[in-house]
């Protein structure tokens, strides 16, 4: 009999089904950090005519970052019972509805917002928990780090398309248009529900051997009764959440990589249009325009990395460089942001090298997080990491928030007047610091290149306890 990796990997290309999974599966991704990031965007334009403080700002902010944590370590656990699929459906349909309500939020409510906020986060914890399992588990094992990463090289076009909505759309439909526009990833949901396949190797661990041998078929174009699989790995016993702890090498490292990347990320991407209203004193629209070109970036930045780097020289090194890359050029950014070059400060030019290797380092942490686990737990593993790495939306948007001041608003003059460089360098120091943990999650970490999800297996089992 033949491994579920020996009938996969007989295809040296993934085949127009599984290309159609893969894009799916990113298509979902984006939309769901478009709806995520959306609140940096929506702040930046009601913030004057709604009287929100940095305080108020940094809570809404710190809400998103709730429901990620309780989304992260639920839906890995949801997903690994009820399996990948309707698991990533269901929470596309949360996080949509919940960001395209935030356009019935009264004025001035922004109680409601934080409310509609926790949802959101929870949702996207959701897709982003189950999709990288979810694509790990069907494509060959030579194009699992660069498939699997794809969904994140498309996040920051969430944020593209969202920057562009803010900076033209905004003035015509309002920020109330734009929430309108989250309700869209729902029509997602439904195509997908009717075409998609569970999981063959979750089915595999359910026990369920016919529908995997279907699963496989309806991916690799053969006739089920043609896919003779081992099904030694069929799970008898009942799963338990403790089971995650088993693997404490896999659970220290991909923790500490989401927590650093999480921090990055996060506060780099929500505080950027504030931090260049209030540096610059320029409008939200122009703000959201100068962000454009720092969020293509990202997305280039993910593409290099995942298409160039985490199948030639791994996981890790890849990890490593963009984790302590981007906390190098963090600290540059702020030590230098009272230089001027033109009209802007090398503030904004330093940005760029800083956010592009921080975005960058979702390629490596992705791969890396989905692929470190067995098969039994590997949802719950990934998302008990993604969960953990929620703690650096909190604690890396209130340090940016204590030091810019909690009850300064975006009428009252511009950073310069109210925010010195001693101020900012503590801040990004502290962004840098839990960027620089993910390098230190990679130290620890174990290379997974060119592995078979079965020899991975192997590998963990034999260190389970370790």
């Amino acid at each position: 009999m033949a491994s579920i990796s020996d009938v996969i990997d007989s295809h040296n290309k993934l085949t127009p089904r599984q290309l159609i999974l893969v894009g799916t599966v990113t298509v979902g991704v984006m939309f769901d950090f478009f709806d995520f990031f959306l609140l940096g965007f929506i702040v930046s334009i009601i913030g004057k005519t709604w009287h929100l403080t940095v305080g108020i700002i940094t809570l809404l902010i710190i809400l998103n970052g709730i429901g990620i944590i309780i989304g992260g370590f639920l839906w890995g656990y949801i997903s690994d019972r009820i399996g990948r699929k309707l698991s990533l459906i269901s929470s596309i349909v949360i996080f949509s509805a919940g960001s395209g309500m935030m356009a019935a939020t009264p004025f001035g409510m922004w109680q409601m917002l934080g409310v509609l906020r926790v949802i959101v986060g929870f949702g996207v914890a959701g897709v982003f928990t189950i999709a990288f399992p979810y694509i790990t588990e069907f494509v060959p094992s030579k194009k699992r780090g660069f498939n699997t990463a794809l969904g994140a090289v498309f996040v920051p076009a969430g944020t593209f398309i969202g920057s562009s909505l803010a900076a033209f759309a905004s003035p015509v439909i309002g920020w109330r248009g734009i929430a309108l526009v989250s309700f869209l990833p729902i029509l997602i949901a439904v195509p997908a529900y009717f075409f998609l396949k569970e999981s063959p190797r979750w089915l595999v661990s359910k026990g369920r051997i016919n529908e995997a041998k279907e699963s496989i078929a309806w991916a690799v174009y053969e006739s089920p009764d043609k896919v003779d699989i081992d099904t030694s790995a069929a799970v008898k016993k009942k799963f338990s959440y403790k089971e995650v702890f088993k693997y404490k090498r896999s659970l220290v490292s991909s923790w500490l990589v989401n927590l650093g990347t999480q921090s990055g990320s996060y506060t780099l991407t929500l505080f950027a249009t504030l931090l260049l209203v209030l540096l610059y004193h320029i409008t939200a629209a122009y703000a959201a325009y100068l962000f454009i070109w720092i969020s293509l970036s990202a997305i280039v930045a993910r593409f290099v990395f995942a298409r160039f780097l985490i199948d030639k020289i791994g996981r890790l090194a890849s990890g490593l460089i963009c984790s302590f890359g981007g906390a190098f050029f963090l600290i540059m950014a702020a030590l230098f942001a009272s230089v001027q070059v033109g009209s802007l400060s090398l503030f904004y030019f330093l940005y760029y090298p800083a956010y592009f290797l921080i975005e960058a380092a979702w390629a490596p942490t992705t791969v890396y997080g989905s692929e470190v686990w067995p098969q039994a737990v590997r949802g719950s593993g990934w998302g008990s990491s993604y969960g953990f790495g929620g703690i650096g939306k909190t604690v890396a948007p209130l340090g940016m928030a204590l030091a810019l001041g909690t009850s300064l608003t975006l009428s009252k003059g511009s950073l310069k007047d109210a925010f010195t460089i001693g101020k900012l360098l503590p801040a990004f120091g502290v962004v840098a610091g839990l960027v620089a943990l993910a390098g230190v999650g990679y130290i620890l970490g174990r290379e997974m290149k060119d592995k078979t999800l079965e020899e991975v297996e192997a590998s963990l089992e034999s260190t389970a306890g370790q």
